[in-house]
């Protein structure tokens, strides 16, 4: 679990919102001589009811006995997550983590994993796409008979593949998650067509014709045929 405890709090909407007015406008603020002047009952009740340093000041009010995450609204977690999150806590305590500091810090790092995991995935379907152009303009399987040919490549797998090895040839989904997409490599293709160009129906070899001389011809036919 990171640990990074950069301070990022963000402007409020409020604050953002109402930008601070020119000086020459005309809802400017009042010179100083001109401001109200707060009577001392104004001034006592403005007065601060705690040190800004002390525990009362600081939001979630200290280090709780026990920490509790509750996950942002449509994000579920596995097994493993809970429990990576759970022992995250003995940590959070030696680090004087807040209650609040604690929930911003986990949803941070959900954050930033998920966005990893989405430039992941992406980028290895961007590979996979560039494995099939590649296989379709291939010289040996690509061109007008790429159809025929993975056909061809595919009769291999049928007769020597199993279900292991058509998992891993497939891209990964949920019903395959062991898939890695290798299937669409132009290497592997071309090394299927050729297993397949291999296994394929023999076709009829024909040797040479044997001489036809005349003791063949009357060994064969000896009542037929004539020396004379």
């Amino acid at each position: 679990m990171t640990t990074d405890t950069t301070d990022t709090t963000d402007t409020t909407t409020e604050e953002q919102a109402a930008p601070p007015a020119d000086l020459l406008a005309d809802d400017a603020a009042p010179a100083d001589d001109a401001a109200p002047k707060p009577d001392a009952a104004d001034a006592a009740s403005d007065k601060p009811t705690a040190d800004l340093l002390s525990d009362d000041e600081v939001d979630g009010g200290g280090v709780p006995d026990e920490y509790a995450f509750t996950p942002p609204e449509g994000v579920e977690l596995d097994d493993v997550t809970k429990g990576k999150i759970e022992a995250f806590g003995d940590q959070a305590k030696e680090m004087g983590l807040t209650q609040a500091q604690y929930q911003a810090l986990i949803e941070y790092d959900l954050d930033r994993s998920t966005k990893q995991s989405t430039e992941a995935v992406q980028h290895w379907n961007q590979r996979v796409d560039g494995w099939r152009d590649a296989a379709r303009n291939d010289k040996v399987i690509g061109g007008e008979k790429f159809a025929d040919n993975v056909k061809l490549a595919q009769s291999a797998i049928k007769q020597f593949g199993d279900a292991d090895l058509k998992a891993l040839l497939q891209s990964p989904s949920e019903t395959n998650p062991e898939g890695l997409a290798v299937g669409n490599h132009p290497a592997m293709l071309r090394f299927l067509h050729r297993v397949g160009q291999a296994i394929g129906d023999p076709k009829l070899l024909q040797g040479d014709a044997p001489p036809q001389t005349e003791d063949n011809l009357a060994r064969f036919y000896p009542t037929m045929y004539n020396k004379s």
